[in-house]
């Protein structure tokens, strides 16, 4: 199974100068893309591999390889209208980076060659040990995040004496095994106050509207994060052993508590 370790990075010039080459990169091939109307990673790299090249020399080779893996899925996934990368991120894979917990510090590939940058240390890392095939890092503001996918052993099938299954719903977000019932019927409310209010500001058009439907959605996207968070803290402070959660397409998915260590705050 996969978990996701989230550090935070001394922001730095070459951090914010390879993302914005990164972001120039992923947008030409998006470009690209959406004009021939294909995503085809293969069709992709051999039309736009050496214009980009060209015209963002000091982006190394390898990250524009995945500039274009990113763009190739995100055209396949919101199909070929025109989309315009905003958020600075930047896409790396076992080529462009290591992460090294021991020592709190990560190499990444930027646009000044190789460099390492200090992370702090959380406690959860050390229960989160394997291979480390991927990061992605954001800039927000002044602020550098690095978010690294680990893949650890899947933890062993137990059959302990208290295990609680978790049956998720729409009416009901989740119902555990025992009779509680977690209902989602302020959750709708609210969503569905967001959606309407959405929906007036998309029917005006103004700067002013696109702006309030920004920060509209990110509060959204905010309560709704509060909301899941509270409840699986509810879940995983009960007195069981082993929590069933709910496969719906194959079948119950067994996890020990501890697998659900939340990260830093």
């Amino acid at each position: 199974m996969f978990r996701t370790i989230k550090v935070s990075l001394p922001m730095e010039g070459s951090l914010l100068q390879t993302a914005t080459a990164f972001n120039r990169a992923c947008q030409m091939v998006l470009d690209y893309g959406s004009e021939q109307r294909t995503y085809n990673k293969n069709k992709l790299n051999r039309d736009t591999y050496k214009i980009v090249r060209n015209a963002i020399p000091n982006l190394p080779s390898a990250l524009v390889q995945t500039a274009r893996d990113q763009a190739s899925e995100m055209l396949k996934r919101v199909g070929f209208r025109k989309i315009e990368k905003k958020r600075l991120s930047i896409r790396y894979d076992k080529r462009t980076f290591k992460f090294y917990p021991e020592s709190n510090r990560v190499s990444l590939t930027t646009v000044f060659g190789r460099l390492s940058f200090p992370f702090k240390h959380y406690a959860y890392m050390d229960h989160w040990k394997g291979e480390y095939t991927n990061a992605q890092l954001l800039i927000r503001g002044k602020k550098a995040l690095l978010n690294v996918q680990v893949k650890i052993p899947d933890p062993p099938h137990i059959e302990g004496s208290e295990t609680l299954g978790v049956d998720r719903g729409i009416t009901n977000i989740a119902v555990c095994s025992d009779n509680t019932f977690y209902n989602s019927k302020h959750l709708r409310a609210v969503k569905g106050r967001y959606q309407h209010n959405k929906q007036a500001l998309q029917s005006v058009g103004t700067r002013s509207a696109k702006r309030h439907l920004r920060r509209l959605s990110g509060r959204e996207r905010r309560f709704a994060r509060s909301v899941n968070h509270r409840l699986s803290k509810a879940m995983v402070a009960k007195p069981c052993d082993v929590i069933a959660l709910e496969n719906l397409i194959l079948s119950p998915t067994w996890t020990s508590k501890p697998s659900l260590s939340p990260g830093p705050k």
